[in-house]
């Protein structure tokens, strides 16, 4: 099941390298899932990603550090879900407005987490 979560790690640093080097992707991204219900499907990724990291988390080789971004992942699907919807639709519109370097920052904090998960797992 540790591989899974590698294999999880190894797509979340994919993503964070190629918004890093082209943050009009990003803007794409999340232009999309502002559309209509699709904000929502986050929240159901976040979901999956929490139950398979908890459930990994005791086969890793670092358990607390994938069961606590386990429960990061979980809040963050709650949050998610929580929220109105015009509030979601706002808080994208605003991060996509940002700068390119701002942009670049997150996928780099984003990368930094990959290789976490890619090394805890």
């Amino acid at each position: 099941m540790n591989n899974t979560v590698r294999i999880i790690g190894t797509a979340i640093v994919t993503l964070a390298i190629i918004y890093l080097l082209n943050p009009d992707s990003l803007r794409y991204i999340l232009n999309f899932f502002i559309k209509g219900k699709r904000i929502y499907t986050p929240a159901v990724i976040r979901f999956a990603l929490s139950a398979v990291f908890f459930y990994a988390a005791s086969q890793c080789k670092i358990p607390w550090l994938i069961t606590i971004l386990a429960a990061i992942f979980l809040i963050d699907a709650m949050i998610i879900l929580l929220m109105k919807l015009e509030n979601l639709k706002n808080i994208i519109r605003w991060f996509t407005r940002q700068p390119d370097a701002t942009l670049r920052t997150t996928a780099l904090l984003t990368l930094a987490v990959g290789v976490l998960i890619i090394y805890a797992a």
